[in-house]
């Protein structure tokens, strides 16, 4: 069954079908972060606001000297939401990395930003953090 047969919308399938998925498997879907950040309008402003509140978070953790539990309460908020069923999930998918596996994979990022003092925010870590 297709979304368009699910809310009843009178357009069908042929002339929606870019967004009439169907509803009996996942659908790979993507939203790409560089277009909420560049959209005008309220959904992507108050998302863009959030994800870049979210970096500076991490970024101001890692630039100082700060315990696992900060971290943790923070990479808490980091995990994929499964219930969204977006992306190549099943629905049967674990949260992906753990805060804990998180707090693995960035323990060397304290030894990047005090070498690299160039990095300012959060978007310059892509460019050393290989």
């Amino acid at each position: 069954m297709h979304i368009s047969e699910y809310l009843k919308i009178k357009y069908g399938h042929e002339n929606i079908d870019f967004i009439d998925i169907n509803t009996s498997h996942d659908t790979k879907l993507f939203i790409d972060p560089c277009l909420i950040e560049i959209t005008n309008n309220a959904f992507c402003t108050r998302s863009n606001k959030i994800i870049n509140d979210f970096f500076e978070n991490l970024y101001a953790l890692y630039s100082r000297d700060s315990s696992n539990k900060e971290k943790l309460a923070l990479l808490n908020y980091s995990q994929e939401i499964n219930a969204s069923k977006l992306g190549y999930g099943n629905g049967k998918n674990g949260k992906a990395k753990s805060p804990e596996g998180m707090i693995e994979m960035l323990q060397d990022l304290p030894n990047i930003l005090s070498k690299h003092k160039d990095i300012n925010k959060p978007s310059d870590l892509p460019l050393f953090y290989t």
